[in-house]
């Protein structure tokens, strides 16, 4: 049992709200006198899953899970080491004994969420992006695309989008992660549908999309496309995109989730939604992994080939769509803190 009184284990209830694929929560937390480490849960994260333990998108919410820990050590002004291990990151605070864990250091960080409704299509503050442009973890950065100029950005997520929607185990993988039920949704994992903003007849159109029985039949008539354009149409009305690149996308995924989360609770706390697209750098990693069908082949080869022309070489990691909201939303649970942390 972590005692409920443990700085540590307020560190870690605020850090266990890290983005996931899907909602998936790969990590499982361990503390240990001073130090937290983070590592891959052995039932939520392991060879089996479409998302294993060094695959970019697992290594990417690591970053942002550690950047967590390490935003709430400056705010309650306590040191910090990261650690190295075998498989694992470790946190070592050698005054946790005499710190505290106070609500005005964590609020940004428990405000961070994830906003998949539309938005106004509003310009951005200008501070705002001056300020957060200048950012960089090691060779990763981000750039600000504005909304009236990031038509071949926009055109990339789109395509990207489309093939989405003819690989099926991606497909399989969403469908999984999908809740409707009330007791699914309660378990705190995956996606819960209410979060996902469907417009009047979206839970039809998200029945289909996930179908292996209908959505081959329907992409023979172009489903994808029509999925690929209402995309388009969200990221177009968007205040503008934010694109986090650099590196290379086997080496450099943690360095850009840590910069992707700072970026990211400071867009929130400025007033600002943001959704992440991961739909580029996922095709671009199936390539590596040798995952893309034949008949997918020439299209992903020309995606890539985009996001070099787009980017100079640069690796693209992941791709923020900010704005102003037009609703609030719901915002994803989480598995209970009993679930994801454990003493050792």
């Amino acid at each position: 049992m972590v005692d409920e009184s443990s700085p540590l284990r307020a560190m870690v209830d605020v850090a266990r709200r890290y983005p996931s694929a899907d909602n998936s929560q790969p990590l499982q937390f361990y503390l240990g006198g001073q130090t937290i480490s983070l590592e891959c849960s052995p039932s939520r994260c392991n060879e089996g899953h479409y998302f294993s333990p060094g695959s970019h998108a697992v290594q990417f919410s690591l970053g942002c899970a550690l950047e967590s820990l390490l935003i709430t050590a400056k705010n309650i002004d306590t040191p910090v080491q990261v650690l190295e291990g075998e498989g694992r990151v470790s946190c070592r605070f050698p005054d946790i004994a005499s710190a505290k864990v106070t609500p005005a250091a964590t609020g940004a960080l428990l405000g961070r969420h994830t906003n998949r409704g539309p938005y106004r299509r509003e310009p951005l503050p200008k501070a705002i992006q001056q300020s957060l442009a200048g950012l960089s973890e090691g060779p990763v950065c981000a750039q600000w695309f504005e909304t009236t100029q990031a038509n071949p950005l926009i055109q990339l997520l789109k395509e990207a989008s489309s093939l989405r929607f003819r690989s099926p185990d991606l497909v399989q993988f969403l469908a999984s992660s999908l809740r409707s039920r009330s007791e699914e949704v309660a378990r705190g994992d995956g996606l819960d549908i209410d979060t996902l903003c469907l417009p009047p007849g979206g839970g039809g159109l998200l029945a289909l999309s996930t179908s292996e029985r209908w959505l081959p039949r329907l992409n023979r008539l172009g489903f994808h496309r029509l999925l690929a354009l209402f995309e388009g149409m969200m990221l177009s009305q968007s205040g503008a995109l934010m694109v986090i690149y650099g590196g290379s996308l086997g080496a450099d995924a943690r360095s850009a989730g840590q910069l992707a989360m700072r970026i990211w609770v400071e867009l929130n706390a400025a007033g600002l939604a943001v959704h992440p697209y991961y739909v580029v750098t996922d095709q671009l990693i199936r390539k590596q992994r040798g995952a893309v069908s034949l008949a997918l082949a020439h299209e992903v080869d020309r995606l890539e080939q985009s996001v070099i022309d787009l980017l100079g070489g640069n690796a693209l990691h992941m791709v923020l769509r900010v704005g102003y909201a037009r609703q609030e939303v719901v915002r994803s649970r989480r598995l209970p803190i009993g679930d994801v942390c454990e003493l050792e």
